[in-house]
C-alpha cells in the first residue's frame, strides 16, 4: 500500500470517527462531550505519513474535507465502527480539551498494531482544532487539522455525506452512512 492510499485509509478514520466522536454528546468511558452544531463543516488539513523505507513525507498542502452531519447521524456513525480491525476509541478529557486514543490493525501489514493520540481542542460548538499522533511498526504519522461549521447542507447534501476540494472546489464522494458504491 503506497503513501496516497495510506493517507486516505488514515482520512477516512479521521472524517468518521475523529471529528463525529468528538463531537458527539454520547458518552464515551465516562466522559460527556461537546454536541458539535448540526449542518456543514469543512475541514483543512496538514498530514503527514512517514513509511518505513521510504523518503520522509514533507507535503504540507492542506487536504480540504467537509461533512454534513446532525445529531442523528453523528450518533449513528459513533456507534458504527469505521474499520473492522480497529478498536473503538478511548476519550478522556473535559471542558474544551479531550484526547482519543485508537489502535488499527497496521494496514502495511506490520506485526503491531497502529495507535492513534489526538488531542481536539474546541472553541465553540462551531469551531475544533486536531492534533494527532500515529505509531506503528512500518509507519508513523502526524496531523494538524482546524474545523469550523459553514451553516446549512448546501443543496444535494443529506446529513452523512461527504466530500473533499477538487479543483478548487468541495466535491461530495461519500456518504459515511452507507456502504461504499451506493
Amino acid at each position: 500500500m503506497g503513501r496516497q492510499a495510506v493517507r486516505q485509509w488514515f482520512l477516512q478514520g479521521i472524517i468518521s470517527v475523529a471529528a463525529v466522536a468528538m463531537f458527539s454528546a454520547t458518552a464515551w468511558a465516562g466522559t460527556t462531550l461537546p454536541q458539535r452544531k448540526a449542518g456543514y463543516w469543512v475541514s483543512s488539513m496538514v498530514m503527514h505519513m512517514n513509511m518505513a523505507g521510504q523518503a520522509p513525507d514533507t507535503d504540507n498542502t492542506p487536504m480540504i474535507t467537509a461533512m454534513c452531519t446532525d445529531p442523528a447521524t453523528d450518533l449513528k456513525v459513533l456507534t458504527t465502527p469505521p474499520f473492522a480491525q480497529c478498536s473503538p476509541p478511548d476519550i478522556s478529557g473535559s471542558g474544551n480539551t479531550y484526547t482519543m486514543v485508537m489502535s488499527c490493525k497496521d494496514p502495511m501489514g506490520g506485526a503491531q498494531p497502529m495507535v492513534s493520540t489526538s488531542t481536539f481542542t474546541f472553541a465553540s460548538d462551531t469551531e475544533m482544532h486536531l492534533v494527532s499522533k500515529t505509531t506503528g511498526t512500518s509507519m508513523t504519522g502526524d496531523e494538524t487539522a482546524d474545523s469550523k461549521w459553514q451553516g446549512s447542507c448546501p443543496a444535494g447534501w443529506v446529513p452523512g455525506d461527504v466530500g473533499r476540494m477538487q479543483n478548487g472546489s468541495i466535491q461530495k464522494n461519500a456518504n459515511v452512512l452507507k456502504p461504499a458504491g451506493q
